[in-house]
C-alpha cells in the first residue's frame, strides 16, 4: 500500500541496498581468493593483495559493462555461459570418476537427506551446551560445528535473501505459481545434488584411498591412483587449504589443468554475474522500483562494489572480510522476522487471486450458459454486463498497523489521532478495556466489564517494568516474573484482537495477533481502537492485510 512510498519503505529500502552491497563484497572477496590460488597454481601468478585487487577490478568491469546492458543482455548470457560451463564441469567429473560410485551416492545422500531433515531442522543442540550429550563424544566440537556452519550459513542466507528474491522475480515476471517452483526451486535443488554428489564423492574417495594407503599426516602427501579413477596421483585434502581443495580434486585426472582453467572461467563469470545481479537490484531500490534505471546509476552501484571491496582487501585482507560477513550476518536478523511476517501475507495474497480466478471462472460460465438459452452473444453479454464478475471480499483492518508511524488518518483531526496513539502507548488499557467490552459482552458502556479488563490489562503492563527495576537494584532473580506478566498482557491484548476479527470477519491468523501484540502492543491498539470507534470516519485508504 501507501506505507511502501513512506519512511518506513525508504528504511527497508536503505536496508536491503546495504544488505546487498556488503553480502557481495564479501563474497567477491572471498571468491578472489579461491580465483587467486587457482592463477598461482596454472600460471604461478603471485599470491597477493595486488593480484587480488586487479582481480576484483578485472570482475567490477565486465559486471559494470553487464549491467549497463541490460537483464536481457549482458546478465541473461553471462549467466548462460557459466552455467552451461559447470555442467560440462560437472558432466565430465561425473564420467572421469567412478559413475556407479557417484549414482549409488546420489540416491543414497537424497535418502539420508529425507529421513533426517526433520530431525536436523529442529535440532538446536541444546544437551552440546551443558558440554555433554547422549549421543555425542564431542559436544564441544558438535556445538562449534553449528555456529561457525548451521547458524552462519542460516544468517548468510537471510542476508541474501531479499537480492535473491527480488531479482528471482524481476525475471520470473509472468510465470505462474507452478512455473516459478519448478524454474527456481526443484531445478536448482537437483542440479545441486548432482555437483555436490559429484565433487563432494570425488574428494571423499580420494580422502578414503589416501588414508587406505597408510598417509594419514600432512608429511607425505600422494601416493598411487585409485583403482577405480584413471588418475595420476591422489591428495590428503583435510591437510590442504580450503582454496586449495577443488583443485586437488581436479588434478586427480591428466586434464585436470584444463578443466581447471574452464573452472576459473566459470568462477570469474558466476561472480560478474552476481555482482551484475546484485547492481541491477540496488539500482532498483534506489530509484522507487524503477525496472529501467538510468545507466550512469547503475555502473556507479557496479563501481562502489569493486571500491569497496579493494578497500576491504587493502585494509585487512582476510580479516576485513570476515568482520564484513559478521556484519552482513547482523543485517540479515531483521530480515529474518521480515520474512516471518511475509509467509501469512503471501498466503493471503494468493487467496485473494484464486477467489478472484474463480469469481472469473463463474462468471464465464454463466455467461456461456446465458448464450446457450438466449441464441445470442450480444444478448448475453448486455444481460451480465451491469454485473460483472465479483467475489465475496474478505474483510480487512481499516488501517495497517504501521499506519500511525506514517500519517494520522481517519481519527478526523490529526491532533485526535495524534492524541489517541499516545494513549495507546501510555494507557493501552483505557481503549483496549472498551473494545474487549464491546467485541466479549456486547456492551460498550458498561463501566463494570471495562473496569475488569482495565484492571487486570494495567496490572500486567505496569507491573513488567516495575519488576525489572526492582530485580536491578534489588531482588535480581525475580526478572523472569516481568517477562511472563509481559506475555501475559500480550496474550490478553491477542485475544481482544482475534475476537474482534471474528466479530467483524476480518481475516487473520491468531499466532500474527500475537506477534504483534508482543512486538508492537501501541500500534495493535490503536488499530483496533481505528476499527470500533471510526467504521464511518473517512480517510480510511486502501485496506491492507495485517
Amino acid at each position: 500500500g501507501d506505507l511502501t512510498f513512506s519512511w518506513i519503505g525508504d528504511l527497508l529500502d536503505g536496508l536491503t541496498a546495504a544488505t546487498t552491497v556488503f553480502g557481495v563484497c564479501t563474497s567477491l572477496g572471498l571468491g578472489v581468493l579461491q580465483i587467486n590460488t587457482g592463477l598461482n597454481r596454472l600460471f604461478q601468478l603471485n599470491d597477493s593483495t595486488t593480484t587480488q585487487v586487479a582481480i576484483v577490478w578485472i570482475i567490477t568491469v565486465i559486471a559494470t559493462a553487464s549491467v549497463a546492458s541490460g537483464i536481457y543482455v549482458g546478465i541473461r548470457r553471462l549467466s548462460e555461459i557459466a552455467f552451461l560451463l559447470s555442467v560440462f564441469i560437472a558432466v565430465t567429473v561425473f564420467f572421469l570418476g567412478d559413475t556407479w560410485f557417484f549414482l549409488n551416492l546420489m540416491v543414497q545422500s537424497v535418502g539420508y537427506y529425507l529421513q533426517w531433515l526433520p530431525s536436523l531442522s529442529f535440532h538446536a543442540g541444546a544437551f552440546e551446551q551443558l558440554g555433554t550429550a547422549p549421543d555425542d563424544d564431542n559436544a564441544e566440537a558438535t556445538q562449534s560445528f553449528m555456529n561457525d556452519w548451521t547458524i552462519f550459513y542460516f544468517a548468510w542466507w537471510i542476508s541474501w535473501a531479499p537480492f535473491v528474491g527480488m531479482f528471482l522475480a524481476r525475471i520470473s515476471r509472468g510465470r505462474t505459481v507452478r512455473e516459478f517452483v519448478v524454474g527456481c526451486i526443484v531445478t536448482p535443488v537437483a542440479f545441486e545434488v548432482f555437483w555436490f554428489c559429484v565433487f563432494g564423492g570425488q574428494a571423499l574417495e580420494m580422502q578414503r584411498v589416501t588414508e587406505a594407503a597408510g598417509i594419514t599426516t600432512c608429511a607425505s602427501n600422494n601416493t598411487s591412483s585409485s583403482p577405480s579413477s584413471p588418475a595420476n596421483d591422489v591428495t590428503l585434502l583435510s591437510c590442504q587449504a580450503t582454496t586449495e581443495i577443488f583443485f586437488d580434486v581436479l588434478d586427480t585426472w591428466q586434464i585436470g589443468e584444463f578443466l581447471s582453467v574452464v573452472s576459473l572461467i566459470c568462477l570469474l563469470l558466476y561472480f560478474v554475474t552476481s555482482s551484475d545481479s546484485a547492481s541491477l537490484i540496488v539500482d532498483s531500490l534506489t530509484s522507487n522500483g524503477d525496472a529501467i534505471s538510468p545507466i550512469p546509476q547503475r555502473i556507479f552501484w557496479a563501481f562502489t562494489e569493486g571500491a569497496t571491496a579493494t578497500a576491504l582487501l587493502v585494509a585487512g585482507g582476510q580479516e576485513a572480510l570476515t568482520a564484513l560477513q559478521a556484519s552482513s550476518i547482523c543485517a540479515g536478523l531483521p530480515f529474518g522476522i521480515l520474512m516471518l511476517l511475509l509467509v501469512p501475507s503471501t498466503l493471503s495474497a494468493m487467496q485473494d487471486m484464486a477467489d478472484e480466478r474463480d469469481a472469473l471462472a463463474h462468471y464465464c460460465k454463466k455467461l456461456v450458459e446465458q448464450k446457450k438459452d438466449d441464441g445470442g452473444l450480444a444478448r448475453a453479454l448486455s444481460e451480465l454486463a451491469p454485473h460483472p464478475p465479483h467475489h465475496l471480499q474478505r474483510q480487512h483492518w481499516m488501517h495497517h498497523a504501521l499506519t500511525p508511524l506514517v500519517n494520522f488518518d481517519g481519527l478526523r483531526t490529526p491532533l485526535r489521532a495524534m492524541k489517541a496513539f499516545f494513549l495507546s502507548v501510555v494507557c493501552p488499557w483505557w481503549q483496549s478495556s472498551s473494545i474487549a467490552s464491546h467485541v466479549f459482552h456486547n456492551d460498550k458502556g458498561s463501566w463494570r466489564w471495562r473496569a475488569v479488563w482495565g484492571s487486570w490489562l494495567a496490572l500486567t503492563l505496569y507491573a513488567w517494568p516495575t519488576v525489572l527495576i526492582v530485580s536491578a537494584f534489588a531482588l535480581r532473580g525475580i526478572w523472569p516474573i516481568a517477562w511472563v506478566l509481559y506475555v501475559c498482557f500480550a496474550c490478553t491484548l491477542t485475544s481482544i484482537r482475534n475476537q474482534l476479527r471474528s466479530s467483524k470477519d476480518i481475516e487473520g491468523w491468531i499466532l500474527l495477533d500475537f506477534a504483534w501484540c508482543l512486538l508492537a502492543y501501541p500500534l495493535v491498539v490503536h488499530q483496533m481502537h481505528t476499527e470500533v470507534h471510526c467504521g464511518g470516519c473517512d480517510g480510511g485508504g486502501e485496506h491492507h492485510v495485517v
